[in-house]
């Protein structure tokens, strides 16, 4: 189940990109965002952390008990 998603700007060699966020309840998934004229926006995967590895379950679970 989807959590919560956003959009955040990633600097790399003096590149700015945008990145979209999605948290899931298992894991963390990294994309990039094409913007279409023609149709929906894509997201093409760049990668995942499982959230147990990255040690934010509690926090997170806290979050969502108080919204």
């Amino acid at each position: 189940m989807l959590l919560r998603q956003a959009e955040f700007t990633v600097y790399h060699r003096r590149k700015k990109c945008l990145r979209r966020v999605f948290l899931f309840e298992e894991v963390i998934i990294f994309s990039k965002t094409n913007h279409s004229s023609s149709g929906p926006d894509t997201y093409v995967y760049k990668t995942s952390i499982k959230v147990c590895c990255a040690g934010i379950l509690m926090l997170c679970n806290r979050y969502l008990s108080a919204v």
